[in-house]
Order: C-alpha cells, then structure tokens, then sequence
C-alpha cells in the first residue's frame, strides 16, 4: 500500500493562501504538507482586507459590493505572482484549510489522476462546499460548486485570468473586479470560471473543526454547509471511495441514475 508521501509526490511547489493573523493555519498546513513530502511551500499572506488596504478595485459598483474582496484579492493576487514568477506548467493552490486526510483512501497518485485526466482541462477544483447531494464523479464545474480550498491551474488559463483582471494601466494593485461571462456572482466563479474547462473533484477536504482563528468567511448558514460537506466527503471516501480504483472513479456507471454536469471523458 502506498503512503501518503508517496500518492502526493510530484507536484510543484504548493502555493498556500493564508491570512497573517492566522499563523495556526499557517502552522497546520506546514506541519500536514511536511509529512506528506512538501517541507518547502510557497505562502502568499495577506492582511484582513478593509478600506485601508493598498489592493483597490474598480468596476461596477454592484459586483464590488457584493463581493468578498479580500478573498478574491489573495487569490486572484496570488495566481498572478505564482505566474509571474515561475516557469511551472501548471500551479497548485491550497487555501490554509484542507484537510488533507482522503490521501489515506486514495488507491491511486496524485500523478496517476492528473495523466487520466488528459489534457483538455484547464483548471481542476479539487475541493467542494456543496449546495447539496452531490455526485462524487469527475465532472464540469458548475457556478454552484463552492469552495477555493484546493485547485490546479495551468499557465494558459492564468495567462487569460490576469489578462482580465489587469486590464488597466493602474498599476498591479488595482483589480477591475467583474464576472466572466456573466456568472453568479462569487469569488469561487472569479477564479474558477470563464478561462478554460474546469473540472471538479474533492480529492481533499476542507478542515472545519481544528482551528481557533477565524478564516475570512462569514458564519451562520455558509458555516452549516461547509460543515455538511466535510462530513459528507469523508464518509464518501472512508465509505466507498476508498473501495475505488482510479478507473473505477471514472466509471460513470456507478452514478449513472444521478444527473448532474458534463461528465470527463
């Protein structure tokens, strides 16, 4: 049986999103990353976004309003400073919050997957907030899968990603926030939308229970789905995902009575 180490191996450098007030995040993900094989991370940190902040936005007022500026800003930011300052192929993100434990019930690599996905993807969001019963199958992203925790991006789809977002002369810390091609209005659909083909998957989870920082999300019903979903992903991966091999995670035979998005094939 592999381990853990062995399953996650091949990956470039991970990029870590993390808020400077919270260094138990920044702590756990070192210490979980550490262990699987990753001792040297890339942390793009960033102060609680509020009016002072030097990142500014421009565009319609009504997007800006009801968007979650400092979530977009770390993301969109650090995308842009990874592509800016490496020559990898494709670039690996993880907000400061994954639980990275499915590792334990894959019967496959990380490498493995990304080969059996082939090449027509563009992104892949490999973490979820489900809105409800979700298919555990690879499939197209849609506007309602939430959640930035964990996922992969290529050069090509960052290239366009900064392309729209930069397309000023303001300078690198002004951001013309807008939605690409006319999507819900989310951070998750800033990032992982309208660039490329995005495929979704949670091979990780989101860690909602170990930390005594707040993150930068809100509480209440947004609290109760990520909840719900944590413990539905683990008990799909304990339960039946980890029966699976990577085949039969392609297998679409086995959800074939669920209707869901554009399955990968």
């Amino acid at each position: 049986m592999l381990s853990d180490t062995e399953k996650l191996a091949g990956l470039p450098k991970p990029n870590i999103i993390n808020l400077i007030e919270c260094d138990d995040r920044k702590d756990y993900t070192m210490r979980e990353l550490a262990i699987r094989g990753y001792p040297e991370l890339k942390f793009h940190r960033f102060t609680r976004y509020d009016s002072d902040n030097p990142i500014k936005f421009i565009g319609d007022p009504n997007i800006i309003s009801r968007s979650a500026l400092g979530t977009a800003s770390s993301h969109l930011i650090s995308i842009k400073t990874w592509f800016e300052n490496t020559d990898e192929e494709y670039g690996v993100f993880f907000e400061d919050d994954v639980d990275f434990k499915t590792i334990q019930w894959w019967n496959f690599t990380i490498m493995e997957f990304l080969d059996r996905m082939g090449s027509k993807w563009d992104a892949l969001h490999l973490c979820n907030i489900y809105e409800n019963n979700p298919v555990y199958a690879p499939r197209r992203r849609e506007p309602w899968d939430h959640g930035l925790q964990a996922y992969i991006i290529k050069r090509s789809y960052a290239r366009k990603l900064i392309k729209f977002y930069w397309d000023h002369n303001q300078g690198p810390n002004v951001i013309h926030l807008k939605m690409p091609l006319h999507s819900a209005i989310s951070t998750e659909n800033n990032v992982l939308w309208g660039f490329g083909r995005i495929y979704h998957f949670p091979l990780f989870n989101h860690n909602v229970y170990d930390f005594t920082s707040k993150n930068i999300y809100h509480y209440g019903s947004l609290a109760d789905s990520c909840i719900a979903s944590y413990i539905g992903i683990k008990q799909w991966w304990e339960n039946e995902g980890s029966k699976l091999s990577l085949e039969d995670i392609f297998n679409y035979e086995r959800v074939k009575d669920r209707t869901f998005g554009e399955i990968y094939t």
